[in-house]
């Protein structure tokens, strides 16, 4: 099927093994990946992939697999950001079997990387060379595992692509596994399938200005959905290149992202919320010098709440290093649709909402003075992507709402996955909802939010609602109001939810503190107590039943660096939190 898309055509039968295979025909020498190293502060090339050689490479690969394995089994990818992992997740598509994106083994996610194999049960694992001594220790002290072999990528000689046999891919195979970052001690993976690669791709390029002739600069990890699609997926799907730093990298030192953005003229960029925090607290005065930021057409911010104040920061920050107006775009998306929903463009520019805080907590969007104490502003995520049909309906009696009223956002579209991997109970919940006229099925974000004028707003997810007295509160905007309070310059980030205090619940604040910037900020205990409790009473009407101040980097949050607060509510519990005094 071909579906026009402006001046160009997008045929959605082929595969993005057909699509390769067709780049490397066509322009082998054109540079597909290349991948920035910092050392000693400074910038080099640590490895660059043409498309020919991607091909090649990827073909190898996948005549290993296809001697060791059968169509359908799942092969782990515990590999560096780097040019192995780009050579082995298409090396999988290529051989007919599962990748399944991972990390390499390094002490801080060892529990969520067993639960994960645990669940998918990976016969095969991709490592490399350097990495495989760590990889097989891993493995030693995880007994149960159903791994048969650790096969370096970067052993395997170029010369047995050869014996490559192009396998026969149905577009609703599943091609790959995508577990969520979420907060379950049960990671689920997400069935990801050849139609909904293709299908995903077309939609993210479909609200930006993208094609062949772009540039993609990313630090985001390939093992999240964000980094697999948008720096992986989306620039192979039409011979665009793509150029990745490390998260780690970036976080260091945010000019980074920016620099390599300048060196290569990037055209497209994606991040998080707190990244364009990050850079304009870290990248300050002359650091800013000898940016350029003129070649970018869209930046793509999403992951996590995209925050009004944190795009207008970063736009004057940088508009003196040639950030174009309109440059930034909002959007909304889950694994479980392959990435996108909705999004916004940076031709519209953002739009922004005012809305009553107390209004929201009942269920209702309305509209309130910008000036006031009790608004709200949120940021649209944009309109649903081709092909997306959404609606916003009652979690619990299944209706449609109309517009300006909050419920759950429920998706369907070519882009929603099967379902998870072996969860079945989970499938029928998820991804089989339907309406109360019977409609359906539906894929439940369990996100909660509403629309106005088309356009998507969310308001936070419905499992951390608090309600305290009767009315809702939602955690991000509590979390961003103390991030806001007189405290924040000591604070890093902060967690909100409720617990049971046994006739009713109350609010619960944890802040990460560091104790350095408390005291230059002559800031003590009681101070950043009373200056969260004020802020919170002040912007809120809500009494604050505990605070909690700890060390940085205490709070517990997913591989997209989410708070996960379900989990800092456990270690609350638990006592696992102890409070942090440097007085």
């Amino acid at each position: 099927m071909t579906i026009s898309l402006e001046a160009s055509d997008v045929d959605l039968s082929e595969s993005m093994v057909d699509v390769l295979r067709r780049l490397a025909r066509h322009d082998p020498a054109a540079p597909a990946f290349t991948f920035v190293e910092f050392a000693g502060g400074r910038r080099s090339e640590a490895a660059a992939l043409t498309f020919g050689e991607l091909d090649l490479r990827a073909r190898a690969v996948a005549a290993e697999l296809q001697a060791l394995t059968v169509p359908g089994d799942r092969v782990a990818l515990l590999l560096p950001q780097d040019a192995s992992y780009v050579v082995a997740f298409f090396g999988c598509l290529y051989a007919g079997v599962l990748a399944v994106p991972l990390f390499p083994p390094d002490g801080r996610q060892g529990d969520r990387l067993r639960s994960v194999l645990a669940d998918c049960g990976p016969r095969y694992v991709l490592s490399t060379v350097a990495g495989r001594g760590t990889v097989d220790a891993f493995l030693d002290e995880f007994p149960d595992h159903t791994v048969q072999q650790v096969i370096p990528v970067d052993e395997i000689p170029a010369g047995v692509a050869e014996q490559w046999r192009a396998p026969e891919v149905a577009l609703d195979q599943v091609a790959y596994l995508q577990y969520t970052s979420g907060s379950t001690s049960r990671p689920a993976g997400v069935r990801v399938t050849h139609r909904n690669i293709v299908t995903a791709c077309w939609q993210t390029r479909s609200r930006g200005e993208f094609s062949g002739h772009g540039v993609v600069v990313s630090w985001l990890p390939f093992f999240h959905d964000l980094g697999l699609v948008v720096g992986l997926l989306m620039p192979a799907s039409v011979g665009a290149h793509a150029v990745h730093l490390t998260a780690w990298a970036f976080v260091q030192d945010p000019r980074r992202w920016l620099d390599v953005i300048t060196r290569y003229r990037g055209t497209y960029t994606a991040a998080p919320n707190f990244a364009l925090d990050l850079c304009v607290r870290r990248v300050t005065g002359d650091r800013r010098e000898g940016l350029d930021l003129s070649s970018l057409k869209d930046l793509l911010s999403g992951g996590e709440q995209v925050r009004p104040a944190s795009m207008a920061e970063f736009e004057a920050a940088f508009a003196g290093c040639g950030l174009p107006e309109h440059t930034q775009a909002a959007g909304y998306g889950l694994a479980e649709a392959t990435l996108g929903v909705t999004s916004s463009t940076p031709v519209k520019g953002r739009i922004i909402g005012h809305f009553d805080r107390a209004a929201l907590g009942r269920g209702h969007a309305l509209t309130a003075d910008p000036s006031a104490a009790d608004c709200l502003p949120l940021t649209s995520c944009g309109t649903p992507l081709p092909d997306v049909e959404l609606r916003i309906v009652d979690p619990d009696g299944h209706q449609a709402l109309p517009p300006g009223r909050v419920g759950e956002v429920w998706v369907r579209g070519p882009n929603v996955a099967d379902g998870y991997w072996a969860r079945p109970d989970r499938d029928a919940e998820v991804f089989g909802a339907r309406l109360a006229d019977g409609t359906g099925p539906w894929l439940r974000t369990g996100d909660l939010g509403f629309q106005r004028d088309g356009e998507l707003f969310i308001t936070g997810r419905r499992k951390d609602l608090i309600i305290v007295d009767g009315r809702n509160h939602y955690p991000d905007d509590i979390e961003a109001t103390i991030m806001e309070s007189p405290a924040a310059t000591a604070l890093g980030r902060a967690a909100a939810f409720a617990v049971d205090s046994g006739d009713d619940e109350s609010l619960v604040v944890v802040a990460e503190v560091h104790p350095a910037k408390a005291r230059a900020g002559a800031l003590t205990v009681e101070s950043i107590e009373r200056a969260v409790r004020e802020r919170v009473a002040a912007h809120h009407g809500l009494a604050t039943g505990t605070v909690v101040l700890t060390r940085p980097g205490a709070i517990p949050r997913t591989s997209s660096g989410k708070v996960r607060r379900g989990s800092c509510r456990d270690l609350f519990l638990s006592g696992g939190l102890p409070a942090l005094d440097w007085s």
